[in-house]
């Protein structure tokens, strides 16, 4: 209720004619150029009835004028900025098959966002695709996910997924909760099974119910838990899908699957067989996998607290919290303790190393053994100097070999180990001996004279033959000898199997094409 701010008066009366109120008691006046907003008619001169005065609309800055000269043909930029999402909206909404519904809907969202300033700072496509995904949300139009406006718009979608985020934090939305069954159908499409999609994806919907009644669909996003599914029901169906095939359907990462294929193992649904599962339906229900992970992390830590019990007294549970303080901490500070150590280190050595000198005592650090200087004249490839032998020598009786042979070849022993034993000097061959070039060539004469000879040319013979027989086992046999054109025809593929086996060579390749398209 006003009053009167100069003597508090509560009478106050109003000249709608002159648009002013003013206190009765004083005369003071309180308000003056009143917006009237009752609804006033008047008469044309034909004697039409008509409304007087103007409108304005909420947000608006002023009125519009009709006429000539109103507004000169001109609109405000909040319109235009609302005309020009309609556009954006009916535009997106022709490609995905969108109903009118859901376009009313969006550009209500978007009038809302802009009554609300959430375009500004913003994309305005962004705004406009995510307007579209909650209209969709909310008039259960549920069969596309953010991931496909991000596919139409070229968009990343974890941008777009921030940018729903925080409009229905701002507007205050209550959506409903996706059902990841109604995907099944459309990802069951793309695996192609032919004429046994609808039952796998019935048997996929059959698992996300199972899900759904283990508490493993809450909180998570629908595209794991359809591609989990459908993994399971392809195999139910024999029908061999990967899971980079799956992943590469959803658009999940493959960990993701494997966890919720984890989750799915540790359910009493689990463990049944083929025929139990699609004919038993028990009513049992799991824990949340998030509850249950938390129940395991607190028992373990109360192992941990039995097995030691200073850990858990209150000093150990402050100790353990100033342990996780000390891991969260920036990397700087580590350093900076580090050094800290280091030099506290340093000091306390510096100390000790000066109460051992006024002892008169070393620490047992400082004491060395002592060792023989001839150790060090040692090199660390000692006996590794020479190569070792190709093969190794038989026994030989001494007996029969000339004494003059073994006097030369002691000698040879011995310049060899003086040579290994002197690091100083560096390691060279010793000088052929003209006796040894003597005997190399005697030998080499003989084994020429007994080639030359009747049993030597039979003895060459005999080991050409035995490599020309070894070579023939070694060569690789034809296997398309002997067929006949009919047997060849089966062997080629057809039109069709060469497009599916180009098809699963470029998926499995799919990284190291766009790698190589990417440098040209």
């Amino acid at each position: 209720m006003p009053t009167c701010t100069d003597c508090g008066g509560t009478v106050i009366e109003y000249d709608a004619a002159a648009g002013n109120g003013f206190c009765v008691r004083c005369g003071t006046v309180i308000e003056e150029n009143t917006i009237v907003n009752e609804v006033v008619f008047g008469e044309t001169s034909s004697g039409a009835a008509m409304i007087q005065g103007s409108y304005v609309a909420q947000g608006a800055s002023h009125a519009r004028m009709s006429g000539p000269y109103g507004n000169r043909g001109s609109s405000e930029s909040r319109e235009q900025t609302i005309a020009n999402a309609n556009k954006r909206i009916q535009s997106i909404a022709g490609v995905l098959r969108l109903s009118e519904v859901v376009c009313l809907a969006a550009t209500r969202l978007y009038t809302l966002a802009v009554e609300h300033k959430f375009t500004k700072g913003r994309k305005a496509l962004n705004v406009v695709a995510v307007c579209l995904y909650v209209a969709c949300r909310q008039k259960e139009t549920r069969n596309y996910m953010l991931i496909d406006f991000s596919d139409l718009l070229q968009v990343n979608v974890f941008e777009l997924g921030h940018t729903y985020l925080q409009l229905v934090q701002t507007l205050n939305l209550r959506l409903p909760l996706v059902d990841p069954s109604h995907y099944i159908s459309r990802f069951a499409a793309l695996l192609e099974f032919g004429d046994e999609t609808h039952r796998v994806a019935t048997d996929a919907i059959r698992l996300v119910q199972r899900f759904d009644r283990d508490w493993m669909t809450r909180g998570r996003r629908p595209a794991g838990i359809c591609g989990a599914a459908l993994l399971l029901a392809a195999r139910m169906n024999n029908f061999r899908r990967s899971v980079e095939e799956i992943v590469q359907v959803v658009k999940i990462a493959d960990t993701t699957l494997k966890k919720r294929l984890d989750e799915f193992k540790n359910t009493p649904s689990g463990s049944l067989t083929l025929a139990d599962f699609r004919s038993v339906w028990l009513e049992e229900e799991m824990d949340p996998p998030a509850f249950i992970k938390g129940r395991e992390k607190e028992e373990a830590d109360k192992t941990t607290a039995e097995d030691s019990p200073e850990d858990a007294s209150p000093k150990g549970k402050k100790r353990k919290k100033e342990k996780k303080g000390k891991k969260k901490g920036k990397k700087r500070k580590r350093e900076d303790d580090d050094e800290d150590d280091d030099e506290e280190k340093d000091e306390e050595d510096a100390r000790q190393h000066e109460a051992n000198a006024e002892n008169g005592t070393e620490s047992p650090e400082k004491q060395r053994l002592s060792v023989d200087p001839s150790v060090f004249n040692e090199g660390i490839l000692v006996g590794t100097t020479e190569p070792p032998p190709l093969f190794l020598p038989e026994q030989i009786d001494e007996g029969n070999i000339d004494p003059a042979l073994l006097g030369q070849s002691s000698s040879t022993a011995s310049i060899s180990r003086t040579a290994n034993d002197d690091s100083d000097q560096p390691l060279i061959a010793p000088p052929l001996d003209p006796f040894d070039e003597t005997v190399s060539s005697v030998l080499a004469e003989e084994v020429n004279n007994f080639l030359e000879g009747s049993q030597g040319v039979q003895l060459t013979d005999a080991l050409n033959d035995a490599e020309q027989q070894r070579l023939a086992e070694m060569t690789v046999v034809d296997e398309l000898t002997g067929l006949d054109e009919d047997e060849l025809d089966r062997l080629l593929l057809s039109e069709e199997e060469v497009k599916i086996k180009e098809r699963v060579w470029v998926e499995l390749n799919k990284e190291y094409l766009e790698a190589l398209a990417g440098r040209f």
